[in-house]
């Protein structure tokens, strides 16, 4: 998706993330979990975006068992994903979508040394994406705005025309 990475201009990011917001809210309205939303994952068709690849996809309404596959792509998929400990919920989604944001943002993957992000050792071009970034890069799944929420929120109401 971003393999010409340079320089995305704050416009176009707000433009991106409108975008990846309306992507989970529409497989969250039917009950799809991508579980490994990342920037190799989503493709252009023009100015629209689009999502890849459902290979590690699960529906919501029947959770994660044992049986189902641990993983996805480390930065971009969320930590519950690999500990087969919690029940993956949409807010996995969430995750990514920040990691994404974080990766459009400072031009790499978001790897921390710690569980905890270092949220405000790095500038962002706006408090917003800075408050986005702390929300959903949450290591706790509970802690984590939902998708709703993420709708709802300044940096993603300029385009809120363009969300169902």
């Amino acid at each position: 998706m971003f393999d010409y990475y340079d320089y995305i201009s704050l416009r176009d990011q707000q433009n991106i993330w409108c975008q990846l917001v309306n992507i989970i809210l529409a497989l969250h309205q039917y009950g799809v979990i991508h579980r490994d939303l990342k920037p190799a994952n989503l493709l252009f068709f023009g100015p629209t975006l689009k999502v890849i690849d459902f290979g590690m996809a699960q529906d919501e309404f029947v959770g994660f068992s044992p049986h189902h596959r641990i993983g996805g792509t480390r930065p971009y998929s969320a930590p519950e994903c690999f500990t087969g400990q919690a029940l993956i919920t949409p807010k996995a989604d969430v995750w990514s979508v920040g990691a994404i944001l974080y990766y459009l943002t400072y031009g790499n993957a978001p790897v921390f040394e710690s569980p905890r992000p270092p949220f405000g050792a790095l500038p962002t071009r706006s408090r917003h994406i800075q408050e986005i970034l702390e929300h959903c890069l949450r290591p706790v799944a509970s802690r984590r705005p939902d998708h709703q929420s993420l709708a709802q929120h300044p940096f993603t109401k300029p385009f809120k025309r363009y969300l169902k």
